[in-house]
């Protein structure tokens, strides 16, 4: 196992420091009383793909945080040494490397969010992956895509969508790359494909829910931006606001303190929160639809 880890580590090029902390951890695993532990969850998950992965997730960091200071490595090795048995079932649909190792690299951007949030190698979100290691989610491009049932009506491009039907959730992973429009495009006729390949879907409809489709964030963003044009993609169907500033990690890669001063400006988009937070204002999120139109 560890000379997978060590293949996994190197194919998706996580940083030194990290590829350090994941194979001495994996070694102190293997030789201390969690080893056991450990072994049971990789023997679940190549049981039975279709885990209730919150359970899961949960169990995970209950049971193995503990084995170190640092209480979000575990996850990260574990989630790593699962990879071995997810490129198999990949493997057993007819699922190419390529889209495999593009996907499962959500663990390294996932693995740097940590460092950079919480001071800490690891998976602070651990029941995120649920889609990856059940193959529901997959990436293309800057972009993630899972099939869900519409869990509303929608209408949007002068189309109807009824509750229940098959649709492209997107997720944006933090790539540390920008959210380039061409790319996205090309994105979303990548996921359509595939889905039509795979999971026979018959038309792409693509729901987010975001942080980023938080309609006011028009108001701050220059309407040229990349992430303006994102936003412009998506008909706007529901907006929420957060009771509270807990998720301004997303934009600032730092838990909030209540000090709006401690926060990163070097952006104008950043910025612009910083200025909200300042006054009191609420953030929140939006749920957008968007329905490529076939030239």
């Amino acid at each position: 196992m560890r000379a997978y880890i060590e293949k996994f580590l190197q194919e998706l090029d996580f940083p030194t420091e990290c590829r350090q902390a994941v194979l001495s951890g994996y070694e102190q695993i293997r030789s201390g009383k969690y080893a056991a532990a450990f072994d049971g969850f990789l023997a679940e998950y190549k049981a039975k793909k279709e885990l209730d992965f919150a359970d899961f997730a949960e169990r995970v960091e209950k049971t193995l945080s503990p084995a170190f200071a640092n209480r979000y490595l575990a996850t990260l090795i574990l989630y790593i040494a699962m990879t071995e048995t997810a490129r198999k079932f990949y493997a057993e649909k007819n699922i190419s490397e390529e889209v495999f190792l593009r996907t499962a690299a959500d663990i390294r951007y996932k693995a740097v969010e940590s460092k950079l949030v919480k001071g800490d190698w690891g998976i602070f979100c651990a029941s995120w992956f649920g889609g990856f290691f059940s193959l529901k989610l997959f990436a293309f491009g800057n972009l993630q895509f899972k099939l869900i049932p519409a869990y509303r009506d929608y209408t949007a491009e002068n189309v109807k969508i009824k509750k229940g039907t098959p649709v492209l959730e997107v997720h944006i992973p933090r790539t540390g790359k920008r959210l380039d429009h061409d790319k996205v495009t090309a994105a979303y006729g990548q996921g359509a494909e595939f889905f039509g390949k795979y999971f026979a879907l018959d038309k792409a409809v693509f729901v987010c829910s975001s942080w980023l489709l938080y309609p006011k964030n028009l108001g701050i963003l220059k309407p040229d931006s990349n992430i303006a044009k994102f936003i412009s993609d998506f008909t706007i169907v529901d907006t929420v606001y957060y009771e509270d500033y807990g998720d301004l990690w997303r934009l600032f890669d730092k838990d909030y303190t209540g000090d709006p001063d401690a926060l990163p400006a070097d952006t104008s988009f950043r910025r612009g929160y910083i200025d909200w937070v300042r006054r009191g204002e609420k953030t929140g999120f939006g749920v957008g639809v968007f329905i490529p139109q076939k030239e």
